[in-house]
């Protein structure tokens, strides 16, 4: 299968042939390696292809899930205000709890 998101599309396939689709019990382990800047970068962007492609809808709602850049564009068109400046700690704190 040559796909971008072949885990998601053979998962796709199989429920669209009738067959019920169930998550796993057991958890996996992953880690996550030592990236250099670069290497971040392709991997994210690999990512993102992997999200337009598998869910187009969800994709175009990123724009909502990462307040992080809109509280920045606030801080600049506010002139740094201190509300402005309370919200993006508050976006950067939320994330970095998320993450």
């Amino acid at each position: 299968m040559d796909q971008l998101a072949d885990d998601f599309e053979m998962g796709a396939r199989v429920e669209r042939a009738g067959y019920r689709v169930v998550l796993s019990t057991e958890v996996v382990e992953t880690s996550v390696p030592p990236y250099d800047w670069r290497e971040f970068v392709d991997h994210q962007l690999r990512w993102l292809r992997t999200v337009r492609d598998a869910r187009p809808a969800g994709y175009s709602g990123l724009i909502f899930t990462y307040g992080l850049m809109w509280a920045l564009l606030n801080v600049l068109a506010s002139g740094l205000s201190p509300l402005s400046l309370w919200l993006l700690g508050l976006c950067f704190f939320l994330r970095l709890a998320q993450a």
